[in-house]
């Protein structure tokens, strides 16, 4: 969540948060041996009850989530996006009151462009998108992959960079729910990590997705007991290619 939100939403965020801290220090709501506390938090909560129904759901969400041995996507956050976004936009407009109003309305604009350009520069490949926290996209497959990065996505993609160098034939290990075949049509040759790395004809071209790719050369941990380090042997070559953010093509030589 953190790596793969923008960073002028993260900041906003923050603000708002800073915001309520500022509101519950103001309103003595965080002293809890003040003779009023407990009428003065069942008044808030009166007054807020969706507020607070809503950060109760993120927070359960958030403690199953993270407690979790399920970790394959921040797709799986997605149910708290739209509430986490409504109690921000909601402090937000708070905020928006005097004093200050032109610096208020100038850091609020310059969040939203900071957004927009965000927004603009990764077209098209926004499932790829990763803050600078983790390096953008082009690093991010360091870090995770799978639904985070690489779904299939570039398929399309790999076709018309194979149309356009003119390759005749490209070997292919492919992570997605596409044919490759239907797409590379004659042009395509299966291959998967496990094969000895020996049948690749010199000269040849392969082309393999950023989740079997990092699968066949990262470190398990301890549990794991499925086959790794098949694709350590490419750690010799650069890849000529990365297409999109998800594919990455070898010339075997």
């Amino acid at each position: 969540y953190f790596i793969k939100e923008p960073l002028a939403f993260h900041l906003l965020t923050l603000i708002s948060l800073g915001y309520v801290v500022y509101l519950a220090v103001k309103n003595k709501l965080t002293k809890p041996l003040i003779k009023n506390a407990f009428r003065d938090s069942s008044h808030w909560l009166e007054e807020h009850l969706a507020e607070f129904t809503m950060l109760v759901f993120i927070f359960i969400y958030w403690l199953s989530s993270v407690s979790s041995n399920l970790n394959i996507g921040v797709r799986h956050l997605l149910p708290v996006f739209p509430l986490t976004m409504v109690l921000v936009a909601g402090a937000v407009s708070k905020i928006l009151n005097p004093p200050y109003l032109k610096i208020k309305y100038g850091l609020l604009a310059l969040l939203l462009v900071w957004q927009a350009v965000t927004v603009i520069r990764i077209y098209p490949h926004f499932l790829a998108y990763f803050n600078k926290i983790a390096g953008g996209p082009d690093k991010a497959y360091a870090i995770t992959v799978d639904s985070n990065l690489d779904w299939g996505q570039d398929l399309k993609r790999l076709k018309k960079w194979v149309d356009e160098k003119g390759i005749e034939k490209i070997y292919v290990d492919y992570f997605g729910g596409s044919e490759a075949q239907y797409y590379l049509k004659e042009k395509f040759i299966p291959w998967w990590g496990s094969r000895d790395s020996g049948e690749l004809p010199q000269g040849s071209y392969l082309a393999v997705s950023a989740t079997f790719l990092q699968g066949g050369r990262g470190k398990p941990v301890a549990g794991f007991n499925q086959p790794w380090g098949y694709y350590l042997w490419l750690n010799k070559y650069a890849p000529i290619a990365k297409i999109g953010y998800s594919i990455f093509v070898y010339r075997i030589d």
